[in-house]
């Protein structure tokens, strides 16, 4: 996997050609950390055709579906790739229940507009847990130093 900040970067890497990808992975990660920035994955054509059929069959984690529908949205080749198995496995499957939705192109992006709502909800829900464990710690050690207070003003005037 490369890492990188956003896509400009990863057509920027793929143009040159002349670092092989470990290179290319220690560079950018430096270059990252000293411009203070979230570093994240990107998918490769590659990798990205190995999770079509998991996708289609609704086998991605959260992180792996995150990736998966950020390389499908910028890489034509691979959203075409993703059409085609989409239409063959859910035709497929259409034709062995009985059932039929002519619109197969409509039902990927209905596929994909749940999938992005999924993704955001998992985003919503590390959001919600990071900002409830922050208030529970701050309660915690508010607490903690209220009672320090009371003992130290009891043993004062003790």
């Amino acid at each position: 996997m490369i890492l990188a900040k956003n896509r400009e970067c990863v057509k920027k890497i793929d143009i040159r050609n002349t670092l092989n990808q470990k290179e290319v992975l220690c560079i950018m990660k430096d270059r990252m950390k000293r411009a203070g920035s979230e570093v994240r994955k990107v998918l490769t054509c590659q990798e990205a055709e190995k999770m079509v059929m998991p996708y289609i069959d609704e086998m991605l984690g959260e992180e792996e579906l995150d990736e998966f529908l950020e390389h499908i949205e910028g890489c034509e080749a691979c959203r075409e790739e993703l059409e085609i198995y989409y239409t063959v496995s859910v035709g497929l499957r259409q034709l062995d229940a009985g059932t039929g939705v002519f619109d197969i192109a409509g039902a990927l992006e209905e596929s994909m507009d749940l999938a992005w709502l999924k993704v955001r909800a998992a985003r919503l829900r590390r959001v919600i847990c990071y900002a409830v464990g922050t208030l529970c710690t701050a309660g915690v050690l508010t607490t903690l130093i209220l009672q320090l207070r009371i003992w130290l003003e009891a043993g004062f005037a003790g």
